[in-house]
């Protein structure tokens, strides 16, 4: 049986897998673990000892080892007893509550828990704080969703754990895989707290009033025993590695490798727990350790073993390095992406007109949404800022669930985007851009399609013209003239409108104008421009192309 047979064989076993296991509600991991069997030893003859070996035991024993250590501090409320004494220390700067939240979600999931069981263990808290502060609970939400994963994302932790264990058993240096979780850590917090910031101020986290919260109750002898041994085990993980960076040694760099390592404390700290009695093992082991995850990691892991023992993972390399450019390499690794969105809109000092209109279709005078979604992008610009060359084409569905807002219905909408860059002179380029936006019916007034504003139609101001679909086109004539300045001239039109079949050309508006540009720095310019429309003309002074 040839390798391409086999690769097909094995992509098509996880689909099954993937496909069957959420339909059915069956385990994935099991499943691709009777395909692995399958593949391996029916069509390509092999024992089954063979395939046996490919499990990835070194993945099991990882997460399992965590997973039995932390286990015994959410048995006996470890947990949740720091979950609270977090959340009272800012019971005196209420604003800070929410900031609270999240610390205490980054903590509990970094301190072995996990991402999903800071979840469990700070929402009920958030969720009560919220009412007793008057904050609003989405805050208390998003300040869960966020801190929780970031908690969970450190290098002891269950989530830590998996991805460098993934990472070793694909062939990656244990040290490089240790950087790679860092940096992991690292880029998902400038993430998170900056889309906590933001939610914070959108919510009014920071006009929150002080509230009265009870002091904790005193913590338990085995609680104290169990955070003891908790802390003591990141110490003897994190502390030496810290020194060894900046002096290293061959002593410390043993220790490291060999014994202040997160399998063999947390298997010490487990079974120090167990003698203890600081938990009942039995119960550990049969509700805290994620049996599932083990199971679906190890099951799929499996599965890619087979193809790679057997030369599919080689082929796909060597079939890309031929036939595949960088350009089209990055298109392949990042041409599908999800979309989290938050949208809160506060109307105020309404004019007569305005109001009237509220009343008759039965508005509010603010709207809260949160969307879901994904974005399927082709991006073959030279320099995203200001393109030289290339084409951008992407397409996005974003889907607003009615219990996540007070829209009053679920909501969908749909946005699609296309440039397209070209020299055609020396310091001379042409440049395309359509966009086209389309929203479900009964959208409220400030999610509607907005034509105007600094990109596209410029010379409208933002909301001129509303509807619940928009269509704009336009296209722009850069030159180099001088130095770093330069000149556009664009034209272009555009229509919103109700729904496609109530599209009417005769309602098409015309955009042109002219621009100047001041090259900042190399490809990054300052522009000036003046756009004409119906009946309307303005300046816009920004930074960068307007696509």
């Amino acid at each position: 049986m040839s390798t391409t047979t086999i690769a097909i064989l094995c992509i098509s076993a996880l689909v099954v897998s993937i496909v069957v296991g959420s339909v059915k509600k069956v385990n994935i991991g099991i499943l691709s673990l009777i395909f692995a069997y399958i593949i391996g030893c029916v069509l390509m003859g092999k024992p089954a000892s063979t395939v046996t070996t490919l499990f990835p035991v070194k993945i099991m024993m990882y997460i399992l080892t965590v997973a039995y250590f932390y286990g015994f501090a959410i048995m006996n409320g470890t947990m949740q007893a720091l979950g609270d004494r977090i959340i009272y220390l800012f019971r005196n700067h209420a604003a800070l509550l929410p900031w609270g939240i999240f610390l205490g979600a980054v903590i509990v999931g970094a301190a072995g828990g996990g991402g999903q069981m800071a979840v469990i263990v700070m929402a009920p808290i958030a969720f009560s704080l919220a009412k007793k502060a008057n904050f609003h609970p989405l805050l208390a939400f998003m300040a869960t969703v966020t801190g929780a994963p970031l908690g969970g994302t450190t290098f002891w932790s269950i989530g830590g754990v998996a991805t460098k264990s993934i990472a070793e058993s694909s062939g990656i240096d244990a040290d490089v895989a240790s950087r790679l979780v860092s940096q992991q850590s690292v880029t998902l917090a400038i993430c998170q707290i900056s889309f906590m910031l933001i939610m914070y101020f959108i919510l009014k986290g920071h006009k929150v009033k002080n509230v009265v919260i009870d002091k904790p109750a005193p913590m338990e002898k085995n609680q104290k025993l169990t955070l003891g041994l908790i802390v003591g085990s990141v110490a003897l993980i994190v502390l030496p590695s810290l020194i060894n960076i900046l002096f290293p040694n061959p002593v410390l760099r043993y220790l490291t490798s060999y014994v202040f390592e997160i399998q063999l404390l947390s298997l010490i700290g487990g079974m120090i727990c167990t003698f203890l009695k600081l938990g009942d093992g039995r119960l550990v082991i049969k509700e805290m350790i994620p049996w599932n995850m083990i199971l679906v990691i190890c099951g799929v892991g499996t599965l890619i073993g087979v193809a790679s023992n057997y030369g599919v993972v080689q082929m796909v390399a060597e079939w890309v390095g031929s036939n595949v450019s960088g350009h089209g390499l990055t298109v392949i690794m990042t041409a599908l992406g999800g979309i989290l969105s938050f949208e809160h809109t506060q109307g105020k000092k309404f004019d007569a007109r305005s109001e009237g209109y509220l009343q008759e279709y039965g508005q509010k005078t603010h709207y809260t949404a949160t969307g879901i979604g994904a974005i399927l992008e082709y991006d073959s610009r030279d320099f995203i800022p200001n393109p030289y060359r290339g084409i951008y084409v992407s397409l996005e569905e974003t889907f607003y669930a009615k219990g996540l807002g007070n829209c009053g219905k679920s909501l969908w909408r749909t946005t699609f985007t296309a440039d397209w860059y070209r020299q055609v002179w020396k310091g001379g380029l042409i440049a395309t851009d359509l966009y086209a936006e389309f929203n479900s019916e009964g959208t409220p007034w400030p999610m509607l399609a907005r034509m105007g504003g600094s990109q596209r139609m410029r010379g409208y101001y933002q909301g001129r013209y509303t509807d619940n679909d928009m269509i704009t086109f336009q296209v722009e004539l850069r030159q180099r003239i001088w130095r770093r300045i330069g000149c556009t001239v664009w034209g272009g039109a555009g229509n919103v409108f109700n729904s496609l079949d109530r599209f009417d050309w005769s309602e098409t508006l015309p955009n042109y104008g002219v621009g100047l540009r001041w090259e900042l720095k190399k490809r990054v310019n300052v522009r000036l421009d003046y756009g004409f429309g119906k009946k309307t003309s303005g300046f816009l002074l920004s930074l960068n192309e307007a696509f």
